[in-house]
């Protein structure tokens, strides 16, 4: 407990350009498991291929509001975060709808 304390305070959560940079990590990270579907693949295999990598995206929203949410970012800092991630990935509305949603179950809670 003394040392999430200690994480909590620390400057660097409260900075955009820290959760940016691990996002795109994470995302990039869970990306290269999978190999890329090549030309001469079925144009079944590239649909699927392009639905994971929007599921990817998808999760790694969801936990990096939470995880962001956790380290005491305001519920607009979350917000902003979610609209240029969402908007770079081109998430559809309705997993933007479900993942502010989240973020405002979220604040309500603490």
């Amino acid at each position: 407990m003394f040392l999430y304390t200690y994480l909590k305070d620390q400057p660097i959560w409260q900075s955009l350009r820290f959760w940016n940079a691990a996002f795109f990590d994470a995302v990039q990270n869970e990306r290269s498991r999978r190999p890329m579907p090549t030309s001469s693949d079925e144009k079944e295999t590239v649909t699927d291929d392009r639905q994971f990598q929007a599921n990817i995206t998808f999760g790694q929203l969801g936990t990096f509001a939470c995880n962001m949410r956790s380290f005491g970012l305001s519920k607009e800092l979350c917000l902003e975060f979610l609209r240029k991630q969402s908007t770079i990935a081109n998430l559809n509305k309705d997993q933007v709808k479900l993942l502010k949603d989240n973020i405002e179950r979220v604040n309500d809670k603490t």
